[in-house]
C-alpha cells in the first residue's frame, strides 16, 4: 500500500493500518523475488553503488529485459531505494 496522504505514511508507520490482503497473497511471489536477485548477485553489486540496467545486467550474466523487470520489482516493494538502479543508459 502506498500512502497517498502524510496522516496514511504515519498510519503505516506506526501499524495503525493493517496491511492489505494483497500482501499476504504476494508474499511467495516476492520472496522468489528477493531470492532471484540474491542469487544473481544483485544487492551486493549495488551495495558498491549504483548501476545502469546494461551494466547490472552484464556483470549478474543476465538478460538486460529481464535485470530491469527485477529492478523495478525490488523497487516497488522497497528493497531498493536507490531510483539510480533503475536507470538504463538511454535515459541519461
Amino acid at each position: 500500500m502506498m500512502p497517498e496522504t502524510v496522516a496514511e505514511w504515519i498510519g503505516l508507520k506506526l501499524g495503525f493500518i493493517p496491511r492489505p490482503l494483497g500482501d499476504v497473497f504476494l508474499g511467495p511471489l516476492l520472496a522468489r523475488t528477493v531470492l532471484a536477485a540474491s542469487s544473481l548477485g544483485v544487492f551486493d553489486l549495488l551495495a558498491h553503488g549504483p548501476r545502469t540496467v546494461e551494466q547490472l545486467s552484464a556483470e549478474c550474466g543476465n538478460h538486460t529485459t529481464a535485470t530491469s523487470k527485477l529492478l523495478r520489482a525490488l523497487y516497488a516493494s522497497g528493497y531498493l531505494t536507490c531510483a539510480m538502479a533503475l536507470r538504463t543508459h538511454s535515459d541519461g
